[in-house]
């Protein structure tokens, strides 16, 4: 099977998205997230990734700010984040989740979802 787009009854997640990895303020200067983000939806992305990892937060409150100025309606796209790794236990996953919707504004898939289950950590040596 090869692959393709994920599909929901009247909404398809464009296949190529625009990723904002390395786009955090330790490399380049606050702002350039936003102003990245920006002439990406100008040109017609429509599918964000973004994480907090990338500049501990900061890139993803500038795609939200770039989104909201540029007046994307919410079913027009899709911005793609991370849990963070500190809520990874299934304990702290729902707090996670809040943390991220209170911060940043919006709901976001997720593209690296949290584990199911605790597993013991094994030391192969």
């Amino acid at each position: 099977m090869s692959p393709g787009p994920v599909q929901r009854p009247t909404r398809v997640i464009p296949l190529r998205g625009f990723g904002t990895f390395q786009a955090d303020n330790a490399a380049y200067p606050p702002g350039t997230a936003k102003a990245a983000t920006l002439e990406a939806l100008k040109v017609g992305y429509r599918h964000i990734d973004t994480a907090y990892a990338y500049g501990n937060g900061q890139v993803e409150l500038e795609v939200g700010e770039a989104i909201r100025e540029r007046r994307i309606p919410r079913d027009e796209i899709f911005v793609v984040t991370k849990l963070h790794n500190t809520f990874h236990d299934p304990a702290d996953v729902e707090t996670g989740l809040d943390f991220k919707s209170k911060t940043r504004s919006t709901h976001h898939p997720l593209n690296a979802p949290p584990k199911i289950r605790d597993t013991p950590n094994t030391d192969p040596s």
